[in-house]
Parts: C-alpha cells; sequence; structure tokens
C-alpha cells in the first residue's frame, strides 16, 4: 500500500485552528469541534446573544455574553453536568476555541468555575433571559423535528372507494387527515419555486382540490416524475380530473429540458 496523504483537518469558524494528532497535546473532547461547526452555520449562539440580556454591571467583563453561553452549553455536550470541572476545562485546548472570543486567544483560557456559575445563576436566571431560552428551545426543537422530517419522514396515502387517507410518519405516526371523496373536485400539478441565497430553487408539489379549499398532499419538496405520477393514480382512482393538458405538459417539457 502506498503512503496516506496526512493532511492537517481544518474547521471553518476558525481557519487558524488545524487538527492533527499531537501525543503532547491532548484533549479528549475535540468531538465538540463538530457541534461547533454546526453551530457557526446556523448561527445558535449568535442568536442567543441576540436574544439574552447582560444583567453584569461595571467594566470589568473578560468574557462576554456568547462565549459563556457557549461555555455552558458545550459542557454539557461534553457530559459535564455542572460547574464542577469547569478549572479543568477553561484551558483544555479544544473547549477554549469553541467557546471563542478571549479564550481562543493565546496564553488566554475560558471562564472559571465560578464565573460560569454566576453567568447561570444570575443571568441566565433572570426572567427576560429565561423566557428567551423557552423561545430558543422551541425553535431549536422545531428546527430539529423539521430536518429529521426532511431526511426520514414519509407520506403515506390509504385510499378506498370514498376516501382518501394522509398519514404522516417520522418514527412514529405524526399525523392523519382525511379527504372524502363527495369533496373532492380534482388534483393539480404545481410547479413551486423557493428562493435560497438569491437562488431559484424549482420542485413540484401536488394539490388536491376539494369544494371549498385545497390540501397540499406532498409537503416535502419532490421530482416531477413522483408528483405526477401519484397525481394521475389519484385522479384515475377517484375519476375527477388532473390539472389541465397544456399546462401538465407545459411542465413536463421544461422539466426535460433542464434534465438536457
Amino acid at each position: 500500500m502506498g503512503d496516506a496523504k496526512n493532511d492537517d483537518l481544518r474547521v471553518g469558524f476558525d481557519s487558524c485552528l488545524k487538527l492533527k494528532f499531537c501525543g503532547s497535546k491532548v484533549t479528549s473532547d475535540a468531538g465538540l469541534l463538530a457541534y461547533r461547526e454546526l453551530d457557526e452555520a446556523l448561527g445558535l449562539t449568535e442568536m442567543g446573544g441576540d436574544v439574552l440580556t447582560d444583567s453584569r454591571q461595571g467594566r470589568n467583563k473578560q468574557h462576554q455574553l456568547v462565549p459563556l453561553l457557549r461555555q455552558s452549553i458545550y459542557s454539557r455536550l461534553a457530559g459535564y453536568e455542572d460547574v464542577n470541572d469547569a478549572e479543568r476545562l477553561c484551558v483544555d485546548p479544544a473547549l477554549r476555541h469553541v467557546v471563542g472570543g478571549r479564550a481562543s486567544q493565546p496564553d488566554k483560557q475560558a471562564a472559571s468555575g465560578s464565573e460560569v456559575g454566576r453567568f447561570e445563576t444570575e443571568t441566565l436566571s433572570t426572567k427576560r433571559n429565561l423566557m428567551a431560552l423557552i423561545a430558543g428551545i422551541g425553535f431549536v426543537s422545531y428546527f430539529v423535528w423539521l430536518i429529521l422530517w426532511l431526511l426520514f419522514g414519509r407520506t403515506v396515502f390509504v385510499a378506498t372507494e370514498q376516501l382518501l387517507r394522509i398519514r404522516k410518519k417520522l418514527v412514529f405516526p405524526l399525523s392523519s387527515g382525511m379527504i372524502h371523496r363527495s369533496d373532492l373536485e380534482s388534483f393539480e400539478l404545481m410547479e413551486l419555486v423557493h428562493v435560497n441565497d438569491g437562488r431559484e430553487v424549482r420542485y413540484w408539489g401536488l394539490d388536491a382540490n376539494l369544494s371549498d379549499s385545497a390540501v397540499r398532499l406532498l409537503p416535502k419538496e419532490i421530482d416531477f416524475e413522483t408528483a405526477d405520477w401519484l397525481g394521475r393514480t389519484l385522479a384515475g382512482w377517484f375519476g375527477v380530473s388532473f390539472a389541465r393538458a397544456h399546462e401538465t405538459e407545459a411542465i413536463r417539457s421544461r422539466y426535460y429540458e433542464e434534465l438536457g
């Protein structure tokens, strides 16, 4: 076997930081760098700094609000349940860099146990900050659920003579609904546009048009062929129309043109 290329790894949140094996400088918490990289991409702790209020008085603040928040969160992620280990962690190279701010500077360190303790018991415990944390936890929970749904979620359709049942599943059933045949008028293939960083992303959805409303049947981004097949299959089963021929053919032609 040839020699493997041994390039140093780097992370996006700190271009000066290199990851490599060096026996004389060891940290057991290098896994925190992956959490920090995700945090940097989503801006979660930066968002926390925008909504939390710093109640500390005076000008002698060695560590700002966001680094203290990161130190509190990341130490828990590493398995340290309280601040008793902060004296050791404050000089840990991995923790210093994921915390950022003053802690990541040469010959500096993260906040001490007493500093982290005061931050958690005095600053975070104010009524305004507690309300902001509750709202933030709700936002993060929804965001995690959304990612899991986009990756692993399934929409199951069960058609009988008189009903169309729609069930959303992740690991377990999330929700269910039904459409009565008497309320169903048509199925319509929809071309949807999502703008991401100024770039248009086009995908297809399927609507069930009812007598007094419309129901989006495919809540996830999906390709043309799947949406087209499902729409035609359901329309044929219930004996209703599926879009309009010239609209469907125009979308189909545009789809195959984009495929080249």
